[in-house]
């Protein structure tokens, strides 16, 4: 195997599901990524290992590259490119496949076929925005702060100008959860209220995908949902009313502060093209898990048919989804999905790519993983701060779903990054920070609307910090230290 230099551009602690990954490498093979930025870029070495993303740091340097030079030619490129994405994403959304009885073989062929072609579409572009943060934000950083001095009033400023106007899943999902609390505090037994759980299934009937992260998850129950407004009927809901308010008016105070730091068009650009990526990059994540949970019954049913579990299943590459469609379930592929299930590498080495399991992948994990060093001596690591606020606590590392599930209220969630799936962990935590991720990614975009202190890009505190570690976390200066 080739010896490349690699750089980690994404981690959420679990690998993702083979099958999306695949996806991805698959829109690399065929070259549609350098056409969204009108250049000649493509990517040469991809790949999945122990729970992250990561590109050559060849293919970085050539990305970041290809996306200056296109703004520099036209500064509205990445704000119409993330508008052109969204329209792939709407014709997921949409596809006929969401009414279709799963018992009719054909039909639930095509619809898991068309899902995975617009799947290879999609992902094309599924690291711009990641690409996109690595420069793009320190833009209006940089343009806020020859404007204000006053580092509170900055943080104040970018926390309204990234706010996004329009709303996503994670958001109508929290309005819907308060105005059912709201109903709730009326009830002296409110879990016993019909109103209140006929509230709740309607609730589950738009929101039930909210559960899942791609793959992974499990749709939300009403077992999901009671915590939570427990959680709510212990705030005070007038305060989150207000919250809620603010959301909605955010283009006026928008115009507010462009007014008052004398901005003009060029900022403009700046602020909706951020906007509109945090909208992008959290509506393309909503509604691949969306429609992996409008398909299950067809899924499901194929499984039964091949005689495969649901993990086997997201184990498999496209290409082994569509032989076995039209030849055959090949029995000789079930040992490896297991094994692919319990760990696995894939690896883009264009065109090539390559799935390691088993001995092999301990033989590569070893080389591959070999400088990672021991780090928990490390005292305090600095971040950026994405919403501001000061407060102590025991962490709590979630690498997955599971963990996610066990943070107790009142604790600090430590994560690689955030994903919808974990939105009921951050509102029970009492901060949030994360390896990666700036102004737009998801951790700051929910710390935001829930009001939580929030701290991205730390790089390593998934390394540095264990379980129960009792720290400090200062959001407004971006600061997290063992005390």
């Amino acid at each position: 195997m080739l010896n490349v230099q690699w750089e980690e551009i994404a981690r959420r602690g679990k690998n993702h599901a083979l099958l999306l990954i695949d996806q991805v490498a698959q829109s690399y093979s065929r070259g549609l990524l350098g056409p969204t930025l009108d250049s000649e870029l493509t990517i040469q070495h991809y790949r999945q290992l122990a729970g992250a993303r990561w590109l050559s740091v060849n293919d970085v340097e050539n990305y970041v590259q290809a996306m200056q030079a296109g703004l520099e030619k036209d500064p509205k490129m990445m704000l119409h490119i993330a508008k052109q994405r969204n329209s792939i994403v709407a014709k997921i959304r949409d596809l006929g496949y969401m009414d279709i009885d799963s018992s009719d073989s054909e039909q639930r062929r095509k619809n898991i076929l068309n899902f995975l072609e617009f799947g290879v579409q999609l992902w094309a572009t599924a690291y711009h925005y990641i690409i996109l943060n690595k420069f793009y934000p320190d833009l209006l950083v940089a343009r806020v702060a020859e404007k204000e001095s006053n580092y509170l009033k900055q943080n104040a400023y970018l926390a309204t100008l990234l706010e996004l106007p329009q709303a996503t899943d994670a958001r109508l999902e929290k309005n819907s959860m308060l105005n059912i609390a709201l109903t709730a505090k009326e009830k002296s037994e409110w879990r016993t209220s019909r109103e209140v759980n006929e509230l709740i299934n309607e609730h589950l009937q738009k929101f039930a995908h909210m559960g899942l992260h791609y793959y992974w998850g499990a749709p939300y129950a009403p077992k999901d949902i009671y915590p939570r407004l427990e959680v709510l009927l212990s705030k005070n809901l007038g305060d989150e009313l207000n919250s809620k308010q603010l959301q909605e008016n955010v283009n006026l105070t928008t115009a507010e502060i462009f007014d008052k730091l004398k901005f003009g068009e060029e900022e403009k650009i700046l602020v909706e093209t951020l906007r509109q990526w945090g909208q992008t990059a959290n509506y393309a994540d909503e509604t691949y898990s969306f429609a992996v949970y409008k398909l299950m019954p067809s899924i499901k049913q194929t499984c039964k048919e091949w005689n495969i579990s649901w993990n086997q299943f997201a184990s498999m590459r496209v290409s082994e989804i569509k032989n076995a469609f039209e030849n055959g379930f090949d029995d000789n592929l079930i040992t490896q999905l297991s094994s692919r299930y319990i760990d696995h590498a894939i690896i883009f080495d264009n065109p090539t790519v390559t799935v390691l399991y088993g001995e092999q992948l301990k033989k590569y994990k070893k080389i591959e993983l070999a400088e990672q060093e021991a780090m928990h001596s490390v005292k305090q690591l600095q971040g950026q701060s994405v919403c501001p606020g000061l407060v102590a606590g025991k962490t709590r590392i979630v690498q997955s779903l599971e963990d996610a599930n066990a943070l107790q209220r009142g604790e600090i969630l430590v994560a690689p990054s955030t994903f919808p799936a974990y939105v009921p962990a951050m509102e029970r935590s009492v901060a949030i920070v994360t390896d990666e991720g700036g102004l737009l990614c998801h951790a700051a975009i929910v710390a935001r609307e829930i009001k939580v202190p929030c701290i991205v890009g730390t790089k390593i505190a998934t390394k540095v910090f264990r379980n129960g570690d009792e720290v400090e976390v200062n959001a407004t200066n971006g600061t997290i230290k063992k005390i």
